[in-house]
């Protein structure tokens, strides 16, 4: 089970970032091996599966720097969306009053202070390694990165797939007409017609003035007519969800790893929890319960439908689902030879 409190977890805080050195820490401290309370965090996994299996290749449509600022903003939205993460999960901070929860008005505590603390750091000029950019490239950048880890709130899980299914998967439902992007997705597949346009965001997206599309990152308006705006930015949304899940779809001995860790982070919440003298959050009371049992509804409610629904569109994207229904596997057939035991 991933709690979304962070569903892999949260990042260790870069309290303070100095000179180059520093910034090049701060960036592998934030997003690959931090550690909330006593329980490593590694955000790099976050990267690996989902947006490798995307089949980032190179398009001879695409300029190196385009190619490097579309590649720049997936990465940066995945490094920091879950920094400075308190290891437990926007509920537990509602509840509790947490300074994030009053700072955001209880809405997507976590995720907001994961942007704002990250953008906090490049503030400081020796750890701004985007400050060359054009002002107007940049608002652009700053945009879709809001927009990619705002979504990995939890709370919005459903919303945002079901919105997925309504407006990208029938543009890129099989009907055989061969469609080409130009964008750093690969899509060569065949598509249906071009019949369906963008609802838009769930979220109000009043904060941001709709972007230059000549600026946008070419992933954003790639040669597929309906995969642009808002609807590409959908794309980027779900990826980064399942980027966000991927220790779903590892190799057993690195899922268990995870298991484990998760479960921790949990527990020490349910533990939190009992000395706020509120009520243990399901799966977190670790005197009843077991995470790894409670993994298959969790693949069977959660994940295998995100990634079933991502691949039906992006099928590079296949050995990501092929790994989750491995591990869908294994802890059912687990938990059925455990069962035996016991009537044994």
């Amino acid at each position: 089970m991933v709690p979304k409190g962070g569903s892999q977890g949260g990042a260790k805080g870069v309290k303070e970032v100095r000179a180059k050195e520093g910034a090049k820490r701060g960036v592998k401290e934030g997003g690959a091996k931090g550690v909330s309370k006593g329980v490593p965090k590694d955000g790099g996994a976050k990267v690996d599966i989902s947006f490798s299996a995307m089949s980032l290749e190179d398009d001879s449509g695409l300029s190196a720097a385009k190619r490097a600022l579309s590649l720049m903003t997936i990465y940066l939205a995945a490094i920091i969306h879950d920094f400075e993460h308190k290891g437990v999960n926007n509920q537990f901070l509602v509840q509790t009053g947490d300074p994030l929860a009053l700072l955001y008005n209880d809405v997507s505590p976590m995720e907001n202070h994961h942007i704002a603390a990250a953008f906090s750091v490049l503030k400081d000029r020796d750890c701004n390694f985007l400050e060359k950019l054009p002002k107007r490239i940049f608002a652009t950048l700053r945009a879709q990165v809001i927009e990619m880890v705002l979504g990995t709130d939890m709370k919005l899980h459903f919303s945002l797939v079901s919105q997925f299914q309504n407006t990208v998967t029938p543009i890129m439902a099989p009907s055989g007409l061969e469609a080409k992007s130009e964008g750093l997705l690969n899509l060569d597949r065949p598509s249906s017609e071009w019949a369906r346009k963008s609802t838009g965001s769930t979220r109000d997206s009043s904060h941001q003035s709709d972007p230059d599309p000549s600026l946008l990152p070419p992933a954003v308006h790639p040669v597929h007519p309906e995969l642009v705006g808002e609807t590409m930015q959908l794309v980027w949304k779900i990826a980064m969800k399942c980027a966000d899940l991927c220790n779903l779809a590892n190799a057993p001995p690195v899922a268990r790893k995870w298991v484990h860790l998760l479960g921790e982070e949990m527990f020490r919440q349910g533990d939190q929890e009992i000395m706020c003298g509120l009520s243990i959050s399901p799966l977190m009371d670790r005197k009843k319960a077991s995470v790894a049992k409670s993994q298959p509804g969790f693949f069977n409610v959660v994940a295998i439908p995100l990634f079933s629904t991502f691949v039906q569109s992006f099928p590079q994207a296949s050995p990501m689902l092929e790994g989750a229904n491995n591990l869908l596997a294994m802890w059912v057939a687990e938990g059925e030879e455990k069962q035996a035991s016991v009537h044994c």
